[in-house]
């Protein structure tokens, strides 16, 4: 984490998070991170489908084709969180951490999706499959999100 903030002060960007299943934890964890103040904008915790579609303006038809916990609902709430916190770099991430939303064998509980934009256009995005509790799942992804941001500033 601390690497990823050092390395958005010295390139001068900031950053937002729309998270779903983290529901704040990213967001949390980058405000740890010394002189925060410097390149984070804030969040969103959307965990119900409804604030995807009021708040980030995510068609609910796109919710209802491919779910809430997909990569094209994720790629949806990061260019809505793009409305409404100006920043730089603008990640979202949705997923399962627990039974009783999307599951199915092909997307089972554990699947993380993170997409980020930079300055509106695709910097990263990944699908993951994490094991263990909810907990874990949380954890997992928030590390990943941070070593997948850390290689994408690296690159430019």
């Amino acid at each position: 984490m601390d690497a990823a903030g050092k390395m958005l002060i010295s390139k001068n960007l900031t950053i937002a998070f729309a998270e779903s299943a983290t529901a704040g934890r990213l967001s949390a964890e980058f405000s740890m991170i010394d002189n925060a103040g410097k390149f984070l904008k804030g969040g969103i915790a959307c965990y119900d489908a409804c604030l995807k579609e009021d708040l980030l303006q995510v068609d609910h038809a796109l919710i209802k084709a491919y779910t809430p916990e997909s990569m094209e609902v994720t790629r949806a709430i990061s260019l809505g969180l793009l409305r409404l916190i100006p920043a730089d770099i603008h990640i979202g991430i949705t997923g399962l951490t627990t039974p009783g939303g999307s599951e199915t064998k092909e997307k089972p509980v554990g699947t993380m999706f993170i997409y980020a934009v930079h300055q509106g256009e695709l910097a990263f995005s990944q699908r993951f499959y994490f094991t263990g509790e909810r907990e874990e799942i949380v954890s997992a992804t928030v590390e990943a999100c941070a070593a997948m941001l850390i290689d994408y500033l690296g690159s430019i």
